[in-house]
Parts: C-alpha cells; structure tokens; sequence
C-alpha cells in the first residue's frame, strides 16, 4: 500500500511539474495555450502513458498569479478497462509572485478540482500505476507491466520512480496541496472497492520542510478521518534516510495513533513503528480491544512486539512473526497472558458447559447441514504457543497453567498437546483435523482429578449443600474420531469413547443447587428423593461411559452409581441425529426401604434431549411385585430385586482398561445377583404357570403403580 502510496504522490507530482513548467513560460509570455502540447510531451516521456490538457489553460484575473488548467486526462494501461486512469476537471495553482524575481517558484497553493483515479490490478499481478518511461525496452515494459516476481517488482519501483528530475524543478517549492470532491475506484481483479476523498489538505513549506495532511474520506460507505505529520518530500525521495511519520486515524469506528519510520521508500521499503489501536465493544459485533505494540520489517517480513493485546480486560502479550513473501503466508506466534476471562467476551452468550444438564442443550437436529469452511486451513500455514495462567470458562469452572502448542500447516491442524490443570489435577488433550481428508481425532486424559475442585457446586458451603466431603478423585477419558464435509456429517460419522470415574468418596447429600433442570427435577419427583435434607452417604464409586458410533451415543450399563444409600445402573442411548432418548434407571435402596419406594424407582427416559418425558416403567414394575409376591421376600427383595446388577460401576466399564478401578462383585454379590436372577425366572415361570393364582396380585401391583402415577 505504501508502494501505491508513492506512484500516487509520484503521479501527482508530475502533473504539477508539468502545469508549473507551463506556468514558467507563460509568466514570459503570456500564451499557456500554446505550451500544452509542450507539457503533454514532457508527462508522456515520463510515464508513457497519453496526456491531454483538453481545456483551456490560463491566468487567473486576480492580485496574485494563479494557472487554471481545465479537463484533464492521463490514458489508461492498454489492457486497462477504463480509457484513462486519471481524469481532473480544474487544477489551479497559486504562485508567490516575489520569489518570481529571483527566478524562483514558490507554489503557494495546488487545488485539485474533481479528480478521478482508477486503480486496476488483475489476478496475474498486471498493474496500472506502474509506469514505462518512453524509451523503456520492450522487456522493460513487460517487466514493469506483470511484476509477477518480487525481484522484478523491486527493479520496476526503481525504474518507475528515480527518474531523474529537470534543474530548474530545484527552485520550486510547494506549500500546500488540496483534493476535493475527488473520487477513486480500486478494481482487484474485479473486486471493485470505492473511495470518495471529500477533502485532503497536504501543506509543507518548503522540500526540505515537514509534510501535514489533514484527510476527511469516505471508504465503503464508512467515514474516514487522518490527521498526518510526515517527513519532508526531499527525505521521502532519499535513499537510506529514515522518513518520520506520525498519524492520527480514526476509520470503521477504530482509533489508530502510529508512529515510527519509514526506510528507503524509494528502494526496498522497510519500517518501525508504534501503533496504538483502539476498536469499541461491539464493533464488527467484537469486544471492547485495544492492541499495543512495535510492528517492524519488510512488507514481507513483519515481526510484531505486542506490549499489550487487550480484549474485554483480557490482557495478552507476545511475538508474533509473519513471512508473507511465500504463496501461502507463514505465522509464528508465542503469546501469554496472566488471566483470560471467557466470560467477559460474550456477555449472555454462555461459553462453557452449563450444569442445568439439559434445560441448555441443543438437540442435534438442529445442527446445520452447512460446509465445514476447511478451505480457510489452507489460507496459512504457523505455529501457535499459548500461555495462560488462569482461563475462566464460567462461574463455577475454571483451569490453570494452560499449555498450548498449535502448527497448521497444508490444511493440517495438530494440536498437540494441549495441556492444563483442571479440578486441582492434569488434562492433556491431543487433537488433529485434516482438511484434505476432512477428518478429526481428539484424545483426552486426566490425572489427579478432584470432583470438588472441577466444579464450585461440589464444595460444601453449608450444612444443606450437596458436595464431597472427601475423596472425589475423578478420571476422565475421551478418544474421537469423525469425518465429514459438514457439520452435520460429522456428527453423524462420530465414533469413540468417552469415561468419566468419581473414586470412592465421603458425599454430604444436601440440595442440589445446580441441577434444577426439568429432567433432573422429574428424575428426583419419581425417585423420590428429599434432597434438601442434609445428610451423608459413602460412594463407592459412580461412573457415566458412552460408546459413540454412527450417530449414536450408546450407554450399556454405562451410568453407574454405588454407595451405601443408593445403587443405580442406567441404560439406553440419545440418537445425535434424531435427538431422542431411549434410557432405563434402575435404582435400589437400602434395606429399610419398602416396596413403595421401590417401585418408584423403576424409570424410563424417553422423547427429546430438550423435552424428556420420565415416567414408571410399568412392566418393570409389575414384574418386581409379582416376583416378590412368589417368593415371599418384600424387604429383601424390594430393595434389591430391581436391579439387573449389584456391580454397576465393574459393569459399566466392561471391556475398558478402566474396569480395575472399581470395585469387583463380591462372592456375596454374586450369590445375591442369583438370588435376584432366579426371582426373575420365578416371576417368568409364575407368570407362565399360575396366571389364575397371581391375577389378584397382579391387580394390587397396579393399584399401586397408578397410586404413585398419580402422587406424580
């Protein structure tokens, strides 16, 4: 852009050159007319492009001398689609007349009147501000033309530009410069973006003077507003002379303040500078930012010291490194920061897992069918290292010593690892996507994790809380795979494992502030469950696995708890495709507890992740009183017949790595799991045997099931 920058004032300088030249003459002679054709040679000699005054030029009738030159024109590249690439309705310029007197030009004042650029570039890197002098080669034509190679574009910027300047252009100094109403259309291969210049004021006193430029724009429908101090146009022209800038920018509803240096313009551009940058909240729909920093290096090799990046308070500092001179841009990045708050950068737009379970979930259904944008991993290719030492994710999570390393590179994304410390413990997450297979694999593990540490609700804060009061060790797993073009696609081709493992622990059974979602109020209304009344129980351990295939997250036996006031075995699946829940409960108590509540206990999930329907699994239930009934063992029974194992945690983790973990069936377990097996075969044969004898019986069973259907 600053290249663009230069051929611009290059552009502009010239023309004035001519117009003054015409000025030169007719100060002695009174008859500018007559040197158009003149000036129109010179201009064509420097840029070879055709240069028409087409209106008239003339002395303003006035106390001070001012050349009025009327409709001009520069001609196009020939492969150009517009005919010309500058049209100007009036240019006046104000001369000082005393310094006439000693055959020097003192332009008081250069008005340009309405111009028009058009900027044109296609895909090939064919440009048209690059200019061939007329006695250019052929092969330098072509060469300043395409540009393609940068060692051909540093050669046409030096052929462009130095050209040598006439002696009497010595003795002309410019004061001031003004645009107005001007217009510039830029079409990149067409990719056509508009420019209005409403005013530009540049005013120096002399070439070895500071340049100011005061510029009120409009750049896409958005205002633009600079206020500029630059070097002198002497040192802009010089070669290995640091050429000062200071800028003041306000553009898109972002403050930008810059300074620094520029370096060797003219040649090979280099740059130092200072930017202070400042986007208000809720810009481009982003939050509050402020960025900090030393940019510096080449327009092809940029190295950016960032003093401070802060978002929303979030503060960030680090390196950042980036070679564009390659086909696909190259980005190294070491970043840090103290403290990130997810929470701050969308408020009411809940970043982190919300443990209401349910009540937030989306079902799956409405995931789009939309493409993944995998072409957007080909754009780049870097390395990413963050650092943070406290991430926030929501009130009650939070991880520390977050370790991140990050390469893109051909589409490839690894992340690997990335580790943090999460509920006091470790996690180490390894995870890949291939945008050219168009795959994902994710691999999660925990060491040492604490179930009172991992979320805020499990701490104990009062006698009424729900929380561990000791233990809570927790193991947590996930292994993933997936391919897909969109997201519902991957969705759908999901597959692996995820286990979550609470060890043994000391919970004070109190309320359960957190989960206050439907399907855990229903849950505890049929399970009847008091949890507001303080107590202790002894877990043994709990356990939730899910087998993820095809769409489907299946959990076999995979929902598991077991202590000394309750043991619960879940089964069933939730379809990611179709939303729907098909689960079993079963849960028993402890031997105290009468048939009463252990027919409530027998429950079925079913309908929607977002509108479950829970209600008393009614065979189940009848099948439990029939069998207690035949064999005579209600307090046994009750408590234990319902449930199809009295190991759910070793159950649940069938065929895992994991199955050591946790309690094994006692020798007394399994004599009660065939106590309880040969019930269900004395209520099968009793059923099949003596329907007659059981019918009252049968008759009882649902009196009792619809006496707690109603209750509900």
């Amino acid at each position: 852009m600053l290249r663009l920058f230069k051929h611009l004032i290059t552009l502009v300088l010239i023309i004035i050159v001519g117009a003054v030249i015409g000025g030169w003459y007719f100060m002695r002679n009174f008859n500018l007319n007559s040197y158009k054709s003149m000036i129109e040679n010179q201009v064509y000699s420097m840029t070879g492009r055709e240069f028409k005054i087409n209106g008239n030029a003339h002395l303003g009738i006035s106390l001070i001398p001012t050349l009025i030159v009327e409709d001009i024109t520069l001609a196009n590249a020939a492969w150009a689609e517009e005919p010309n690439m500058l049209t100007l309705k009036k240019l006046e310029i104000e001369l000082a007349i005393l310094p006439l007197l000693k055959k020097q030009v003192v332009i008081n004042s250069v008005d340009l009147i309405e111009p028009k650029i058009y900027l044109e570039q296609t895909k090939e890197g064919m440009n048209n501000w690059t200019f061939t002098p007329k006695n250019a080669s052929f092969y330098q034509k072509q060469t300043l033309a395409f540009a393609q190679l940068e060692r051909q574009a540093d050669q046409v910027t030096a052929t462009a530009t130095n050209i040598p300047l006439p002696d009497y252009i010595q003795n002309i100094s410019l004061k001031n410069i003004t645009i107005k109403d001007g217009y510039l259309i830029f079409n990149n291969a067409g990719d056509k973006q508009d420019l209005t210049l409403k005013n530009i004021d540049f005013s120096m006193d002399s070439l070895d003077s500071p340049i100011t430029a005061e510029i009120d724009a409009i750049f896409q429908n958005q205002p633009i507003s600079a206020n500029l101090t630059l070097g002198s146009a002497n040192t802009f022209l010089a070669e290995n002379t640091p050429f000062p800038i200071d800028i003041n920018a306000k553009a898109f509803n972002i403050k930008a303040a810059i300074n620094g240096a520029l370096f060797d313009i003219t040649k090979d551009l280099a740059f130092d500078v200072n930017a202070n940058i400042y986007s208000p909240s809720g810009n481009f729909n982003l939050p509050e930012t402020t960025l900090i920093g030393e940019f510096k290096g080449t327009p092809q090799q940029i190295t950016a010291e960032i003093q401070t990046l802060n978002i929303a308070n979030n503060d960030i500092k680090g390196t950042i490194k980036a070679n564009l001179s390659q086909k696909i841009p190259h980005i190294n990045a070491a970043l840090k920061s103290n403290q990130i708050d997810l929470r701050t950068l969308q408020k009411g737009m809940p970043l982190a897992a919300d443990f209401s379970l349910i009540s937030s979930a989306h079902a799956a259904e409405y995931i789009p069918n939309t493409p993944i944008p995998y072409e957007y991993l080909h754009l780049v290719n870097g390395n990413l290292k963050l650092v943070i030492g406290k991430l926030i994710i929501d009130d009650a999570f939070s991880a520390s010593n977050v370790d991140l390393i990050a390469t893109l590179n051909n589409g490839l994304l690894n992340i690997k690892p990335l580790k943090l410390n999460f509920g006091n413990g470790a996690i180490d997450l390894n995870a890949t996507l291939n945008a050219k297979n168009q795959t994902l694999s994710l691999v999660l593990n925990s060491k040492d994790v604490l179930l009172q540490d991992l979320h805020k609700e499990f701490i104990i804060n009062g006698k009424n809380d729900f929380g561990v009061l000791s233990g809570g060790k927790t193991t947590l797993f996930s292994k993933l795979t997936s391919q897909g073009k969109t997201y519902r696609q991957l969705i759908q081709n999901l597959n692996g494992q995820t286990i979550i493992i609470v060890s043994a622990s000391k919970i004070q059974t109190g309320a359960l502030q957190f989960t206050t979602a439907n399907l855990v109020k229903q849950l505890l209304n049929v399970l009847k469950i008091d949890t507001s009344k303080s107590s202790e129980a002894d877990l043994q351990c709990a356990v939730i696995r899910t087998d993820i295939a095809n769409g489907k997250a299946v959990f076999p036996e995979g929902v598991a708890i077991q202590s000394n006031k309750m043991t619960l075995s879940g089964n069933g699946n939730v379809n990611l495709i179709n939303d729907k829940i098909d689960f079993s409960i079963s849960p028993a108590f402890n031997l105290d507890t009468g048939i009463a509540q252990a027919l409530s206990s027998l429950i079925k999930i079913q309908g929607t992740v977002e509108q479950p329907k829970i209600k008393l699994d009614d065979k189940q239930a009848l099948k439990t009183v029939v069998g207690i009934a035949t064999t005579g063992g209600a307090a046994y029974l009750g408590s234990q017949a319902l449930l199809s194992n009295n190991s759910p945690c070793y159950s649940a983790l069938s065929g895992t790595s994991y199955q050591s973990m946790v309690p094994q069936p006692s020798a007394a377990s399994k004599a009660q799991q065939n106590t309880i097996d040969g019930t269900k075969a004395a209520y099968k044969e009793t059923k099949e045997n003596i329907k007659q004898e059981l019918k009252a019986i049968e008759q009882n069973a649902k009196d009792i099931i619809n006496m707690f259907k109603r209750k509900k």
